[in-house]
């Protein structure tokens, strides 16, 4: 991944890095402090035309989940909007006349169990990922940050 020019004209000046505290600035050392104070600038400088270039993989990613999460609440609200859909009730539903106009119903334990198998297939779907991950992408990784997290 490409970094950003950095040019050590904006943080030679030791104005142009804000630290609220001393102790702070002498236990990561004053380079450490400029050098991310650099980096910082030269991001916010970034046309969205660099923005892509530099983070390309991180764009994308990004995109991927956000995608995931949207169809994972569309799904969880379309379907709820089938059992009235008279092609739907024709087509799954059981015989039920003067239930409705079109004489079929999903029987409560069918929409019952449309309902709760978006939810089922996303536990099944994270707890795949995570076993994934674990053993094939970054194991100590991942086994290091759940570590933390208990």
């Amino acid at each position: 991944m490409a970094t950003p020019h950095l040019n050590k004209n904006e943080y030679e000046n030791e104005k142009d890095v804000v630290v609220a505290d001393d102790k702070v600035n002498a236990d990561l050392g004053t380079q450490l402090v400029h050098d991310a104070a650099a980096a910082d600038a030269a991001e916010h400088k970034m046309t969205i035309k660099d923005g892509w270039r530099t983070h390309k993989k991180a764009i994308l990613w990004s995109m991927a989940l956000s995608a995931a999460l949207i169809m994972e609440g569309y799904d969880v609200v379309v379907i709820g909007s089938f059992y009235g859909h008279p092609a739907f009730l024709r087509r799954f539903g059981v015989e039920a006349p003067g239930a409705n106009e079109v004489g079929y119903i999903i029987p409560a334990e069918w929409q019952s169990a449309l309902s709760n198998g978006s939810s089922a297939g996303g536990i099944i779907g994270l707890l795949v990922s995570i076993t994934w991950s674990r053993t094939s992408v970054a194991r100590g990784s991942i086994a290091m940050i759940q570590w933390q997290s208990d």
